[in-house]
């Protein structure tokens, strides 16, 4: 989850515990509803989350998952809050700031069954991936295409 935070300073802990189970409810449903009984969710912790599904699926699933979250944030955000699209909170010295609304950054990094991956390896390139794909607005998916000679890039939901 992007900017995830902001969203603890301003609702509090108890708000953010109930975010963070929307983000899990919202994976939950997707793989439900896109995915196969073989398909994994864990959470790794914080705002981060792990899906291990069949590339097959993963856009259907990762699209479904961004839906489901930005359908139900509204429930999650005070309405004020809600209708300008930020929060406001205070900075490190103590300086109103705007930080946009939470939004969901999903990455996808294939792994073969070939045991070419590890887990050093799959953690660099989904941290490489993440930290380049939270720089861009809203709610995405980056599928890790290098394999296929491409860089990733992200894409909105309407294009996943």
């Amino acid at each position: 989850m992007d900017r995830f935070k902001a969203y603890n300073d301003r609702y509090g802990f108890a708000r953010g515990d109930t975010l963070i189970c929307h983000v899990a409810e919202s994976l939950r449903q997707a793989l439900r509803a896109c995915g196969q009984p073989e398909d994994f969710l864990g959470h790794v912790g914080g705002d981060d989350f792990v899906l291990a599904v069949a590339p097959e699926r993963a856009e259907a699933i990762a699209a479904d998952a961004i839906r489901r979250f930005e359908t139900g944030l509204g429930r999650h955000v005070d309405p004020a809050d809600f209708a300008r699209g930020y929060v406001e909170v205070a900075d490190r010295r103590r300086r109103p700031v705007r930080v946009p609304l939470p939004t969901l950054t999903i990455v996808g990094v294939p792994v073969s069954g070939s045991g070419e991956w590890n887990l050093l390896k799959l953690g660099e390139a989904t941290s490489e991936l993440k930290l380049s794909a939270k720089r861009r607005p809203g709610s995405k998916l980056v599928m890790d295409r290098r394999g296929a000679g491409t860089r990733p890039e992200p894409r909105a939901p309407s294009e996943a």
